[in-house]
């Protein structure tokens, strides 16, 4: 079987659910477990969800970071006057590097995370060697080689670990709008999804490209503010975003292409891509969208295959 973590933006639960397949058309109807503040969660809007290498659940609150055992949950916040707690409760991504610490990003700045002492590091954005410290909203992280890279409102930052510091990277200041996703392509290149399109970094050449998805007949108005990106085995980026059409990038040929609305009879037709995770060896990908729920979505044939309704959603 196959285990899903989903959680959405602006929805309030979290749901865990299970399913089996054997190919893309053998799709079971999945099995949901709603987890609440009943349950435990500090908040029932959740944005992130995480597993880490030992297994246990992590989930990003507006209220706090959560580990969940499958039993019990434990929450863990900012504490006033106590150096070593989180120093934002409004998390918005949780990543895991390979020496088992978690990083969270959250409103407030990035925090590294040691489960072993449950022990907190705070990063602040400073923007010169000598300027003030100050906090800012962090949306994602990723490390490439021994570099650490930051997507936030102050645009694209590195760490500077000497002083536990978020600051510019040398060369890319050219980047505009806020970055609201950043992903490692390969070992050379980053690509970080804005609020003006994307952007492919070729960070040991200070090499910089910027991608905007244009306009066709179908979709007059693309928008280009990219809330999520999945890249696949193929070089192809599959993009979350606001708007109707749901879109995907090749990083070989530099073209986009376009995919018909995943609920041709909404009467919502505005459709706000949230995320997007391989489902089966990418040839199925679950899109999860604001207002219409989970979907199955056939990356061969373009087309989706499944409409899955999350108890407590109504379609709009």
């Amino acid at each position: 079987s196959y285990l899903l973590l989903y959680s959405q933006l602006s929805r309030y639960w979290i749901f865990i659910f299970f399913f089996c397949y054997f190919n893309f058309n053998s799709f079971s109807q999945p099995v949901f477990y709603r987890l609440s503040v009943i349950d435990g969660l500090p908040a029932n809007e959740c944005r992130v969800v995480h597993q880490d290498s030992v297994g246990f659940i992590w989930i990003g609150t507006i209220d706090g970071l959560v580990r969940y055992d499958g039993h019990k949950m434990k929450v863990f916040r900012n504490i006033p006057g106590d150096s070593a707690s989180i120093d934002g409760n409004n998390i918005n991504r949780i990543y895991g590097d390979n020496e088992n610490f978690l990083w969270i990003a959250h409103h407030n700045g990035l925090a590294r995370f040691d489960p072993r002492t449950e022990k907190f590091i705070n990063f602040y954005f400073q923007d010169s060697a000598d300027g003030p410290l100050y906090p800012a909203y962090v949306s994602d992280i990723v490390k490439q080689g021994n570099e650490y890279y930051i997507s936030s409102a102050k645009g694209f930052r590195t760490l500077n670990f000497s002083k536990n510091t978020i600051v510019p990277v040398p060369g890319f200041s050219s980047i505009k709008g806020g970055t609201n996703v950043i992903i490692k392509l390969n070992d050379q290149e980053l690509l970080l999804g804005t609020t003006d399109g994307l952007y492919i970094v070729k960070s040991k050449t200070k090499q910089l490209f910027n991608y905007k998805i244009p306009s066709t007949t179908q979709n007059k108005d693309p928008g280009n503010i990219i809330m999520n990106v999945y890249a696949d085995k193929k070089d192809i980026v599959w993009i979350g975003q606001w708007g109707d059409f749901l879109s995907s990038f090749d990083t070989k040929s530099k073209t986009f292409s376009f995919y018909q609305p995943l609920l041709q009879n909404a009467l919502k037709r505005e459709n706000v891509n949230l995320s997007i995770v391989p489902a089966n060896n990418d040839s199925i990908l679950l899109v999860s969208d604001l207002y219409h729920g989970v979907f199955l979505f056939n990356s061969k044939t373009g087309k989706p295959v499944k409409h899955l309704i999350v108890p407590g959603r109504k379609v709009v």
